[in-house]
């Protein structure tokens, strides 16, 4: 309601959701528990919220990985990743034209991405990996926290789309990227479905917003310098 069609949030599990919700409050980070409202003191949380302005512009969601419920109806989603049938449900994508492998990064815009970095490397034990002055048209810093690349950008100028996004909602989730095996077959597959698209940077296809539920989607099939996550072979 406040925003619009906008991507909510990223959402981690942690094993020991209410040592580190205090642990993040005894830094002077507010913590929202299921339903809204501030908690002093996390006991028996399924997850929570801290507040986005405190704990480095991004919404995320700490919450207890599934079989480690606390009551019914405060618990994690039945994450499919973690069924006995995740491996043949991945073939799935094999043979689409999009060629997705995995997701690359999630990119957050931010008016100054040192203090960003701080904050994320402080609370939230972010590990650095790469910083570029130009990737995708914009300054940008990846750490790696969890299983997910965070990508923190800092666009050059007010024409770049980024711009309008901090503008309005300063510090906040912006779009996600996808490594594909082929960034043309990719293209090619999102315009004959009706997607307009454009080359972010050489070898970076950006889908336009409108199309996508008013969310950046982008397509490249070069890792970040560095990754972690990427699997040689």
């Amino acid at each position: 309601h406040r925003y619009g069609r906008h991507l909510h949030s990223v959402g981690y599990f942690v094993d020991d959701v209410d040592g580190f919700a205090n642990r993040l409050h005894d830094e002077g980070i507010s913590i929202a528990g299921p339903g809204g409202g501030d908690v002093e003191r996390a006991k028996e949380l399924g997850y929570f919220y801290p507040r986005p302005r405190e704990a480095g512009g991004e919404m995320l969601q700490v919450t207890r990985p599934p079989g480690k419920r606390v009551h019914e109806g405060n618990s994690a989603l039945d994450d499919p990743r973690l069924r006995d049938d995740w491996t043949s449900q991945t073939t799935r994508w094999d043979d689409h034209p999009l060629g997705v492998e995995r997701l690359a990064y999630v990119t957050v815009g931010v008016r100054d991405i040192a203090t960003t970095k701080e904050i994320f490397e402080r609370l939230w034990q972010a590990v650095p990996v790469h910083d570029a002055e130009d990737w995708e048209g914009a300054r940008s810093s990846f750490v790696q926290l969890g299983h997910v690349l965070l990508r923190f950008a800092r666009p050059p100028d007010e024409a770049h789309a980024l711009s309008a996004h901090i503008a309005r909602y300063g510090d906040m989730l912006y779009g996600l990227t996808f490594l594909v095996r082929d960034v043309d077959a990719a293209d090619a597959h999102l315009r004959a479905k009706g997607i307009r698209t454009h080359r972010a940077a050489p070898g970076i296809v950006a889908t336009d917003p409108d199309d996508c539920h008013g969310v950046p989607f982008s397509f490249t099939s070069t890792a970040v310098p560095g990754d972690p996550l990427s699997v040689a072979g």
